[in-house]
């Protein structure tokens, strides 16, 4: 059962962190870098950092 809810919230997850990553100009697929233990620390950082005032490659601010 456990399994069955980790593959379910993992989808939503991973759509959140890349909207995240897109708030902070950075590529979504970054997210990946969470695969590894090392690779978790600049996505962190990242997530941590205040999302780009400005229109980015990735569209406009969330809020305007």
């Amino acid at each position: 059962m456990q399994m069955i809810v980790s593959l379910v919230l993992m989808v939503p997850s991973w759509a959140v962190s890349s909207r995240r990553l897109h708030d902070t100009n950075h590529s979504g697929w970054l997210i990946l870098l969470c695969l590894t233990i090392v690779g978790a620390i600049p996505v962190i950082i990242w997530w941590a950092q205040p999302g780009v005032t400005t229109d980015n490659q990735y569209g406009p601010p969330p809020r305007s």
